[in-house]
C-alpha cells in the first residue's frame, strides 16, 4: 500500500514539475487537475490522509484529452512470484 501511495505521489510531482496539470482521484476524493505549488499540496496531502480500504467508483466525466494512470496496491501482503 505504502509503495502505491509514493508511486503515485512520484509520479505526480514528476509531472508537476515538467508544468503539466495534474489530477488525482483516490477512492471517492477527486483533486481536480491543476499545476503549481497549490496543486501539488492538494495532492500531497490527499495521498498522505489516504487509507488502505477507501474505495469508490471513478467521476462522472474526466477532462477532455486527460491520461488517466492507475497506481493500486497489491490486495495481498505476500510477495509476487513468477515460475521459472
Amino acid at each position: 500500500f505504502e509503495t502505491a501511495v509514493s508511486e503515485a505521489a512520484s509520479l505526480a510531482l514528476h509531472l508537476l514539475g515538467k508544468s503539466d496539470r495534474v489530477g488525482l482521484l483516490v477512492g471517492s476524493t477527486l483533486v481536480p487537475p491543476g499545476s503549481g505549488a497549490g496543486q501539488r499540496r492538494a495532492i500531497l496531502e490527499t495521498l498522505a490522509l489516504v487509507k488502505r480500504d477507501e474505495a469508490g467508483g471513478a467521476p462522472a466525466s474526466l477532462p477532455s484529452g486527460a491520461i488517466v494512470y492507475t497506481v493500486r496496491a497489491r490486495s495481498s501482503s505476500a510477495p509476487e512470484r513468477s515460475a521459472a
